[in-house]
């Protein structure tokens, strides 16, 4: 999926659950922006496995030690005879940032912080997390899928959902039209549901 396709599937995401789950109060409406903000950086982190995307590219610092950690753990892999093919799968895009224990541990850390007494920080976090776990989504939607998602258990196993489409094809393009007019129907139907105060 494109960087636009994760923005506008995690946005709706994040509007949807906002809707459902957030009641308007002051302490979301003073904070909302801030969950929103880090929501995204949620989102586009995922990708900092390929310095060909598009966070690859702007934090090029970040994305080419990243890869170079992956060649040198494949290379280590192969110098201890591992012959799994889907270990190497770990150090590829779609790896270890692609998979549910990255985003489990953003809720753990939540969930420390939020004991903690520490409300703030601990939904900074959450959002975080959620975005993660937005973009894996989206991966899901799309022909490759992603390999080894629920590392431990079934690993080898590719997960997609029955019905996918081509990372920038014209299905995907039509998915993000409908998902930009259900986002417009989404923020029409919040400001005039409920006043802001």
């Amino acid at each position: 999926m494109t960087i636009k396709g994760h923005v506008l599937l995690s946005t709706n995401l994040f509007v949807m659950t906002s809707l459902l789950l957030v009641e308007r109060n002051e302490y979301f409406i003073s904070y909302g922006l801030v969950f929103y903000s880090v929501f995204l950086m949620g989102v586009v982190f995922v990708d900092i496995d390929e310095p060909n995307s598009w966070i690859g590219k702007k934090l090029f610092f970040l994305s080419y030690p990243f890869k170079l950690i992956n060649i040198t753990a494949k290379i280590l892999l192969w110098g201890f005879g591992v012959e799994k093919k889907e270990w190497y799968r770990f150090f590829e895009h779609r790896g270890l940032t692609h998979m549910f224990l990255f985003v489990f541990i953003f809720f753990v850390i939540s969930y420390c912080l939020f004991k903690a007494d520490m409300k703030i920080m601990s939904h900074i976090v959450a959002s975080f997390g959620f975005g993660v776990l937005t973009h894996q989504l989206g991966d899901v939607l799309t022909n490759t899928g992603i390999k080894n998602y629920f590392f431990p258990f079934f690993i080898g196993k590719n997960f997609k959902t029955p019905i996918t489409f081509s990372t920038g094809g014209l299905f995907e393009i039509i998915f993000n039209a409908c998902l930009l007019f259900l986002l417009a129907i989404q923020i029409f139907l919040f400001f005039e549901s409920k006043e802001l105060f």
